[in-house]
């Protein structure tokens, strides 16, 4: 962490300087004696702003520093690259290569998640490969895959009220916690030029229950289609299947398509907006009916390292029983920290749902407030992607009181064993 602070305090000196060196007059040495500039000086700083101020003669420079072992040097001229010209992705990748010699791999893996999609020189990600390994060097490849799998345990104070809903009577509140196994898989791949490709992106999730009340579910989701990037514009197309099962019952099954537009927001954020229609048909049949979902989301880091997610979406729902149908709207966001220089984090994230159900002469109005907040702290095992990571939970739902239903609180837990692979690790 202290060298990651030192190349920061360099590139503010280095700008600092350039500011000042617009304001006054240069210093000119005698005619008859040309006196070399002193190592750290003004004169030696501005010579090194002189030859950041283009990429060629930034990674020169900075492989220079490098040769002669000082690295600090080189990770600050090429920050000073950067900051002039942010979209400079041969510079970023020969960043990303110190970094990884300075053995700040986290800081590097969110430098090349600003490069997804975007093409950069093979010889600038071979000197990222030498530095980093071939996993975090897949990028350059028109076949990429990646993904994560996860494995444990999790704990629920009310894990029966996490499925059922309970009219608000004078009878005492049923509780009864649970202990359940929990396991999550993602794959996710592309294929072809940064142009056009396509990709793929397969998931799926269970808890199965091994003590306290049974409420096993599963859940899986497989998403396809084709992608085009142009300049700091993605575009995607494509369709969704989801299929959903509890207490090994079908449940629910959904098909439709999926469209999303992102763009590059700043220099270290991605703005994105993505709609959703599909067919929902329910075991019970009176749920059946279709789904729209519309999305703005905002995922940036600070230059300490510090990562957040924001999003907002609204919904509509359709179904056979009138009852079933609702508007909801909804408030997520995530915010992620970096503990030490050696890929630990913590990480808190939130998600706030209002649900409002279509009314029914016949039935009570609901309206359901939904909250869930999870707090994580991270720590990587030595091996390359695997960490361990415990968390915990608060679920909560607030019903309006004409509903008549009772409102649902419990305080939770998990522990789990991550894998990360592939180029998105």
């Amino acid at each position: 962490m202290m060298q990651i602070h030192s190349v920061r305090l360099q590139s503010g000196i280095a700008a600092l300087t350039m500011l000042g060196l617009c304001c006054v007059e240069p210093a000119w040495a005698q005619e008859s004696e040309v006196v070399a500039p002193e190592e750290g000086s003004i004169e030696a700083l501005e010579a090194l702003s002189e030859q950041s101020m283009s990429a060629d003669t930034a990674i020169d420079l900075a492989r220079r520093q490098a040769e002669a072992g000082k690295l600090l040097e080189a990770a600050a001229t090429l920050e000073r690259a950067l900051i002039l010209d942010e979209d400079a992705d041969d510079v970023r990748l020969a960043y990303v290569a110190i970094l990884c010699r300075l053995d700040d791999r986290q800081s590097a893996r969110l430098e090349l998640n600003i490069l997804s999609g975007r093409n950069a020189s093979g010889s600038a990600w071979d000197q990222v490969e030498a530095a980093c390994g071939s996993g975090m060097a897949r990028k350059r490849s028109s076949r990429r895959v990646w993904g994560q799998v996860s494995v444990g345990l999790s704990y629920e104070g009310d894990a029966l009220g996490s499925f059922r809903i309970s009219p608000d009577q004078f009878l005492p509140e049923n509780r009864e916690d649970g202990l359940s196994f929990v396991g999550s898989a993602r794959l996710s791949g592309r294929m072809g030029a940064d142009s056009h490709h396509a990709y793929i992106d397969a998931r799926f999730q269970t808890r199965n229950s091994l003590s306290g009340p049974q409420s096993d579910f599963q859940f899986g989701e497989l998403a396809a289609g084709f992608g085009s990037f142009r300049g700091n514009t993605r575009l995607s197309l494509g369709g969704v299947m989801r299929r959903g099962w509890l207490n090994d019952v079908h449940f629910v099954k959904e098909y439709g398509g999926e469209a999303e537009v992102g763009i590059r927001a700043g220099r270290n954020g991605r703005a994105a907006i993505r709609g959703e229609v599909v067919r929902q048909e329910f075991a019970d049949n009176d749920s059946t009916g279709y789904h729209y979902d519309l999305a703005l989301t905002y995922e940036g880091r600070s230059a300490s390292r510090l990562a957040w997610f924001a999003g907002a979406g609204i919904e509509s729902k359709d179904a056979r029983l009138t009852t079933a149908k609702y508007f909801a709207w909804r408030l997520s966001g995530a915010v992620e920290m970096p503990l030490d220089d050696k890929g630990s984090y913590s990480r808190i994230s939130s998600t706030l749902r209002m649900v409002d159900f279509k009314d029914d002469p016949l039935m009570p109005p609901r309206q359901d407030v939904r909250l869930y907040n999870r707090l994580a702290l991270g720590t990587p095992l030595g091996l390359a992607g695997l960490y361990v990571e415990g968390a915990a939970t608060y679920s909560y739902r607030n019903y309006n009181i004409a509903s008549g239903l009772r409102d649902y609180r419990s305080f939770g837990g998990d522990l789990r064993l991550i894998w990360r692979f592939g180029s998105g690790s």
